[in-house]
């Protein structure tokens, strides 16, 4: 199972380090004893031996946990510019989604040549998820079932589709 989690960062959990406290509190709103810490590489780690791996943008956190590893990013829906597009190999028909999937294969893989990774070549399933105005993609190791929950901070609900 992969849970995708998306958190407004207009709750009272987003001080400084927000990270941390507010998906410690999701594993408490589940009655989890999980806690998250990060390797040497700044890598995410939870306790319980779960792969996950986070990303924010602006005033929305999204992570996903699998028990095979995993990468998420989000971005907000505005096009690059064409330098960004040029640098980094981006279709420019795509580019967001490219970037997102570039972001995500380093979250996933520690490879720090991510840069000249070529999209195509990427042969992981991914998951596309527009929360307008933003995109989310999350690269995954292989096929699973999906959740997408709204964490506020209290209360988890499903992400209405």
């Amino acid at each position: 199972m992969i849970n995708i989690v998306l958190t407004p960062l207009t709750t009272h959990l987003h001080p400084n380090g927000f990270s941390k406290p507010l998906i410690e509190s999701y594993f408490k709103t589940l009655n989890e004893q999980v806690s998250l810490s990060y390797d040497e590489h700044h890598k995410p780690l939870l306790s319980d031996g779960r792969h996950i791996s986070i990303a924010h943008k602006e005033d929305v956190l999204v992570f996903a946990i699998s028990d095979k590893n995993i990468g998420v990013d989000i971005e907000k829906n505005t096009p690059p510019s064409k330098q960004l597009i040029k640098e980094y190999n981006l279709n420019p028909f795509t580019p967001i989604k490219d970037w997102c999937m570039k972001e995500a294969y380093f979250k996933m893989t520690q490879d720090r040549q991510y840069d000249k990774v070529l999209i195509p070549k990427l042969k992981y399933p991914h998951l596309e998820i527009k929360y307008d105005p933003f995109f989310i993609l999350v690269l995954v190791e292989e096929h699973d079932d999906v959740k997408i929950d709204i964490f506020d901070g209290q209360s988890i609900k499903p992400l209405p589709m």
